[in-house]
């Protein structure tokens, strides 16, 4: 039996640096996969915080509602309308709505905060509403 004597380099063991190297590799991929993945498909956050049922401060007769996957509701004493929604930019939203043969267009900058959502510069695309230029409030139910 023969004993060998290791002299120290100082703590500086060098171990099987490319499976190291392979590892830290597969561990780069993941996480730019996974930031590219929220970044690419998943909703900004004003569209998560908008999603829910909102009562629209002017008339609390009528309700706002903002579904997963852009799909929008509108409902009053009287009738519901269903639509859908999607962002022109971060802050922009317009709302589609078809209603027999005529398409209604409404777009407008969103504010959330809190329970509170503010809907400015309304650009009605038919005129029918008089709406262009007005701020809707609106509160959030549920």
């Amino acid at each position: 039996m023969s004993v060998q004597t290791i002299h120290g380099n100082g703590n500086k063991v060098k171990g099987d640096t490319k499976k190291t190297k392979i590892s830290i590799s597969i561990g780069s991929v993941v996480i730019i996969a996974v930031i590219a993945y929220v970044w690419l498909f998943l909703p900004n956050s004003l569209e998560r915080s908008m999603i829910g049922t909102w009562q629209l401060d002017e008339q609390p007769q009528t309700y706002f509602i903002f579904g997963r996957n852009g799909e929008f509701t509108v409902l009053d004493n009287t009738a519901s309308l269903d639509g859908t929604y999607t962002f022109l930019s971060d802050t922009t939203v317009q709302i589609h709505i078809k209603y027999f043969i005529v398409n209604y267009r409404f777009s407008g900058d969103i504010v959330i905060e809190d329970n509170h959502m503010t809907i400015s510069n309304v650009s009605d695309s038919l005129g029918t509403y008089g709406a262009d230029g007005e701020t809707i409030t609106l509160t959030k139910t549920k």
